[in-house]
């Protein structure tokens, strides 16, 4: 059966006694919180588009045309991910096109300089040859970009936050776990700029996902685009919103909304964070979705905010750099931009089969005491190890080498051994006889949500 042990009601550290503060939801809250199912896809969800090119910055007029007027917005008929719109701002009395400006990039995949033929307006024949440039890619017609770099628009909870690559911003220390890039609109339309460096990541509006599909990117360093649209894009949907884009190996170069619409950084009294020290079920391997993991949704399901650090195949006896749990702690929670106030270490499959008994202790304590130094007002909360496909003796004595240290620590321990067994293994195990199925992830998560609500 499940088992939590409690904190004491008080704990010595050092010299200076440290006393429990209060729980964070009372009972009732708690009761009222607590979901017994995941978040959902949105009902209704507005329709993302990901596409990859580069953007019209200028045109010259390869074929000057015949019967068009000042004002003359112009499609290029090339092929394109999202069309580019031309303007045209002086013609001569036959109506032959003089001069004409770009009014929205479009996103084309064939830049060459060959003369693009044009619909729209008043006339005909007009051809135009377009220079292009992978920061110009625009699925609005005369956007209004919010830059990554403005704070008024965007909050980042993520590790020193700064750019990756030129006009592209994610994590400073270790980029390849997750960063989490929240703002409110009123807009109907918008287009994320990313860059091609192996994202893989979710968008939340609302706190729902918007697709079951992942957000994904290849390693190219291109220019991408990801266009939301609520409905036809008209005013008719327009509406005050909240967006959390979450995802790993981030390049976010901004967001860019229609003139009349706003982008504005969502301050206000939030959710508690918290954080996940945790392995390959951390990162979301098993699951249709990383950021729908088993503790994203015990996150859900609680009503946290949650940023997960999950490195494949780690664990508490981790040697290598980057990867060894006080390192990591020091790493994140010493550069993280909010500190949380829950911290859960979710580790102890991959140390199983070493057996290096001393090692894991020497560095399960250092990993609390790293944790307590950079966050002492923080909750600390341990989950057993994973038990795939039921009790082995190896996961048994990790299980009870947590357990003895958490009573040492004055720490809760979350038991979830044998919550998958060899009963039910072929539903929540996947074919690697290691990682949850999409359903493990979501039964793990609700069973994990109602334990840890005992705590909290």
């Amino acid at each position: 059966m499940p088992l939590i042990r409690r904190k004491n009601r008080e704990r010595q550290t050092g010299s200076v006694e440290v006393r429990n503060l209060p729980s964070y939801f009372s009972r009732l809250q708690r009761l009222q919180l607590v979901r017994t199912t995941a978040v959902p896809v949105m009902v209704n969800p507005p329709t993302p588009t990901l596409a990859q090119g580069q953007g019209l910055v200028s045109v010259t007029i390869a074929n000057s045309g015949a019967g068009y007027s000042v004002g003359d917005s112009l499609t290029p008929t090339r092929s394109s991910a999202f069309a580019g719109r031309i303007y045209v701002t002086a013609v001569n009395g036959s109506g032959a096109v003089t001069t004409a400006a770009v009014m929205s990039g479009g996103c084309y995949s064939d830049t060459s300089a060959t003369p693009m033929s044009v619909t729209g307006g008043s006339g005909s024949g007009a051809q135009f040859a377009g220079a292009f440039k992978p920061v110009a890619a625009s699925s609005i017609y005369n956007p209004k970009l919010y830059d990554r770099t403005n704070e008024a628009a965007f909050q980042f909870t993520g590790y020193s936050p700064q750019d990756i690559t030129s006009g592209y911003r994610g994590n400073g220390v270790q980029n390849g776990t997750q960063m989490i890039i929240e703002f409110q609109s009123d807009t109907p339309v918008l287009y994320f700029r990313m860059v091609g460096g192996n994202y893989q990541g979710d968008l939340y509006v609302d706190g729902q996902r918007i697709s079951g599909t992942p957000i994904k990117t290849d390693s190219s360093g291109a220019s991408y685009i990801y266009h939301v649209q609520f409905g036809d894009g008209s005013q008719n949907y327009a509406a005050v919103r909240h967006y959390e884009l979450r995802g790993i190996n981030t390049g976010f170069g901004g967001v860019a909304v229609p003139q009349q619409y706003g982008i504005w950084r969502p301050d206000m009294v939030q959710p508690p964070l918290a954080w996940v020290l945790g392995d390959s079920y951390t990162v979301g391997i098993g699951a249709v979705q990383g950021s729908f993991n088993d503790m994203h949704i015990m996150g859900q399901c609680l009503g946290l905010r949650l940023i997960c650090d999950g490195i494949s195949g780690a664990g508490f006896t981790s040697i290598q750099d980057g990867r060894v749990p006080q390192d990591r702690v020091a790493l994140k929670l010493g550069s993280i931009t909010e500190k949380p106030q829950f911290i859960f270490l979710n580790m102890g499959y991959n140390d199983a089969p070493a057996g290096h008994i001393e090692q894991f202790q020497t560095n399960f304590r250092a990993t609390v005491a790293k944790s307590r130094e950079l966050c002492p007002l923080a909750q600390i909360i341990v989950i057993g190890p994973a038990t795939p496909l039921g009790r082995v003796s190896n996961i048994t004595a990790i299980r009870q080498t947590l357990m003895d240290l958490c009573n040492e620590l004055v720490l809760p321990f979350v038991d979830v051994d044998d919550l998958v067994n060899a009963s039910n293994k072929s539903l929540y195990t996947g074919a690697d006889n290691t990682h949850p199925t999409p359903a493990g992830h979501v039964f793990r998560g609700v069973r994990l949500a109602q334990l840890v609500s005992r705590i909290i």
